[in-house]
């Protein structure tokens, strides 16, 4: 009975963390954003998308090693660290820390939320 406990754990975790390292190298990009919008609340729970207008540099560089790169809408660069939590990428800039939720990955598009807004990203 311990023997097979232990074999269960042990396949979990690898298999948690091969797909987190799968998920990891498919993000491991510059991704260049292509779209965003304000999620403006209309009821509890109904939002309405608003297009913002976005610089054309904006940008999303996750790097091997965990660090990152960004060019905001203001145009400025910023450098921290990312993680990757089952579908939800924190990134760590200036002692802040920003949870976004991965809405779509493919090789070349993914799509992320935060609570205001939705960014579409192509590499």
């Amino acid at each position: 009975m311990r023997n097979t406990l232990k074999i269960l754990a042990i396949t979990s975790i690898t298999l948690l963390y091969s797909c987190s390292n799968k998920l990891e190298e498919k993000i491991t990009k510059n991704w260049k954003v292509q779209k965003m919008e304000k999620m403006t609340p209309v009821t509890l729970n109904n939002y309405v998308p608003i297009k913002v207008d976005i610089n054309s540099k904006m940008s999303y560089n996750f790097m091997p090693q965990n660090k990152v790169k960004l060019i905001t809408q203001m145009g400025s660069s910023m450098q921290g660290t990312w993680h990757i939590n089952d579908s939800i990428i924190s990134i760590y800039i200036k002692k802040e820390k920003k949870e976004l939720n991965i809405l779509k990955l493919t090789d070349n598009e993914l799509v992320l939320a935060s609570e205001k807004f939705k960014f579409y990203l192509k590499n």
